[in-house]
């Protein structure tokens, strides 16, 4: 599971340095006229929150909370109690909060560059914590519902 994080890690970073080199000089590529690819550098967290808050006190809390969530995940998997949308879903929260860790650590910003135009630009990272999140919910409502079934 750790090489899946680190394959997802390394995809993040090949796209931003791709955006960095070729997108950050025209700053918006329109692809259709609901998507493009558009430069920004987020200093804030998802969706554009945040923005004054200052890229160390991020980096703290993202590492802090990223160390949390590996602890976790490292329990439960020694434990055996897994399901395995709840383990994919806490390794992709991983590995995009990496992804964006990185960021912060080499540029003092987070690269995004997809642009729905209806919603705030994101990156690779941002969408893997999103379905991370999406799976690990899933997972925990199925096991609440099985554990009200038993009832």
């Amino acid at each position: 599971m750790l090489g899946a994080v680190g394959a997802l890690i390394l995809a993040d970073q090949a796209i931003k340095i791709l955006v960095k080199r070729f997108l950050e000089p025209v700053g918006m590529i329109e692809l259709l006229p609901f998507l493009s690819l558009t430069y920004v550098e987020n200093p804030g967290v998802s969706f554009g929150l945040m923005q004054d808050a200052g890229n160390k006190w991020l980096l703290i809390v993202n590492l802090a909370a990223t160390a949390a969530i590996y602890v976790y995940w490292r329990r439960r998997m020694r434990a055996g109690t897994f399901h395995v949308l709840e383990t994919w879903g806490l390794a992709l929260i991983l590995a995009g909060a990496l992804g964006n860790i990185f960021d912060r650590l080499h540029y003092g910003y987070v690269v995004d560059f997809v642009d729905f135009k209806v919603w705030p630009v994101f990156n690779l990272a941002d969408s893997l914590i999103s379905i991370g999140v999406g799976c690990y919910l899933a997972s925990s409502l199925s096991a609440w519902k099985r554990s009200r079934a038993r009832v």
